[in-house]
């Protein structure tokens, strides 16, 4: 038998996307971290995920990769994406999406472990698009899980 799920170490954290603080104070939600609503950190990690409404994708300078709402799944440890489709996984697998996205991150840490040796972890990390081709195998074998 598998080890339990260890649920505990997952983070909900708000990137607003809204036009003013009011709008923000009333979406986020009351269990959820949030990045401050005027913090400029707020854009950088959009420019880095390449993930915004289309009222912001001239002022952030970037071509948007994913629309609002998006939900990515981030490996808390090594802030590798594990998947971009939480929203699509929260309407499918519903209460059990998180269970879906940890049996993803176990997939991933077992592929990292059976593919990569020692300094290895590393190079992997070097490789253009290794992190998302992760996703797709993830994708691939998480029929395996459910």
């Amino acid at each position: 038998n598998p080890p339990p799920l260890d649920r505990t170490a997952m983070s909900l954290v708000y990137i607003s996307s809204d036009r003013d603080h009011e709008s923000f104070e009333n979406y986020q939600g009351t269990n959820w971290m949030a990045v401050p609503f005027d913090s400029p950190e707020k854009d950088d990690l959009k420019r880095h995920f390449r993930v915004c409404s289309r009222f912001e994708v001239e002022s952030l300078g970037i071509h948007r990769k994913l629309e609002i709402p998006t939900l990515l799944i981030l490996d808390g440890e090594t802030q590798t994406i594990i998947t971009e489709h939480g929203v699509d996984d929260l309407e499918e697998y519903e209460d059990h999406a998180i269970d879906h996205w940890m049996d993803l991150h176990n997939l991933m840490r077992a592929m990292e472990e059976k593919y990569t040796e020692g300094e290895g972890k590393d190079e992997i990390k070097a490789i253009p698009h290794a992190k998302q081709s992760y996703e797709h195998y993830a994708d691939s074998f998480s029929s395996l899980f459910t």
